[in-house]
C-alpha cells in the first residue's frame, strides 16, 4: 500500500474492507464492487445439469475446482484425489464435477481420468453455473471461484498448497484473520 500510494491518485477497489488499508498510506481509495457480482454465477440449472448427466436428485454431487494455473493443477489435484478416495473408503456414493477452461482442459482431463465418482469435466461459463446449482458442496482452489461458489450458495471448503518455506514465510507477513474471500468480507 505505501509503495502504490506514491505512484496513483486514487484507486478504486473491489473488496470493501481494501480502501481503509490504503487510506491509512494517504491513498485516497473507493469500493466499487466485485465484478463477478454481475456474473449469472447464481443462476445456475441443476436440474438441467442432472438431467443432462442422469444424475438422480438424491445423488450427491461434488463440485471439485482445483485452480487454472499449472501450479495450483500439479499441488492441488493429489490432494483432491486424496479426499475422493477417502470418501470411497468410506462407502459414501457420490458424482465428481470439474469445472475448467479450454487451456487446461487436457491437462485436467489425463490427471483426473481414474478418478471415483465418474468425473464430469465442463468449459463453459453456462455449464459451470448449471454444475455449481446440481452441487452439493465444493472443494476448491482459494480465489474468485471462491466469490461464484457462494453467489450459488453452494457449500465450500477452500483449499491451497505451499511450500513450508512460503507457508511460514505468508503466516508471518499476512495480518489478517481469513484467507478465503468470503470469509475476508463477511469478517466471519
Amino acid at each position: 500500500a505505501a509503495k502504490i500510494s506514491s505512484l496513483y491518485d486514487h484507486i478504486l477497489c473491489l473488496l470493501p474492507f481494501e480502501p481503509p488499508y490504503f487510506k491509512r498510506e494517504g491513498l485516497n481509495a473507493s469500493f466499487v464492487g466485485h465484478p463477478i457480482l454481475e456474473s449469472s454465477a447464481k443462476n445456475g440449472n441443476g436440474k438441467k445439469f442432472r438431467k443432462l448427466y442422469g444424475i438422480k436428485p438424491k445423488d450427491i454431487v461434488l463440485c471439485f475446482l482445483p485452480g487454472s494455473r499449472d501450479t495450483e493443477i500439479t499441488k492441488l489435484i493429489p490432494i483432491f484425489l486424496k479426499v475422493l478416495m477417502r470418501l470411497k473408503q468410506e462407502g459414501r456414493k457420490f458424482r465428481v464435477v470439474v469445472p475448467t477452461h479450454q487451456g487446461i482442459i487436457e491437462k485436467v482431463k489425463m490427471k483426473i481420468k481414474n478418478w471415483p465418482g465418474k468425473p464430469i469435466l465442463v468449459q463453459t461459463e453456462s455449464e459451470k453455473y448449471d454444475a455449481f446449482s446440481a452441487s452439493n458442496v465444493a472443494l476448491a482452489a482459494s480465489g474468485t471461484v471462491s466469490l461464484e461458489l457462494a453467489l450459488a450458495n453452494v457449500p465450500t471448503v477452500i483449499a491451497y498448497k505451499l511450500s513450508p518455506i512460503t507457508a511460514w514465510f505468508v503466516k508471518k507477513a499476512i495480518k489478517v484473520k481469513y484467507i478465503n474471500l468470503i470469509n475476508l468480507i463477511l469478517d466471519k
